[in-house]
């Protein structure tokens, strides 16, 4: 069915995103998530504050494969320490 394969296509070009929300003035990370968008980097900072995951603060957005991390929802500083997720530079 037509329908069928063009969804599926969407589907496929949708990329996922890790972004990464820092206090600039802390100079410390406020939370992280997963988005999956079409349009880039921007459409998935886009997405964080539709769906009100977006903390504000200087974000980092890095394109990956598979997230490890449920999608559409923001990790803590915390749980991302419980999580063993450690800062890029350590």
């Amino acid at each position: 069915m037509v329908t069928t394969n063009l969804k599926k296509k969407n589907e496929e070009i949708r990329d996922w995103y890790f972004i990464s929300f820092r206090d600039v003035n802390k100079n410390m990370n406020i939370g992280c998530c997963n988005i999956r968008v079409r349009g880039g980097p921007k459409r998935a900072l886009e997405r964080t504050i539709e769906l009100g995951i977006n903390p504000g603060g200087e974000a980092a957005i890095f394109l990956i494969g598979k997230p490890e991390l449920e999608p559409n929802r923001l990790y803590s500083r915390d749980e991302m320490i419980n999580l063993n997720y450690q800062k890029i530079n350590e």
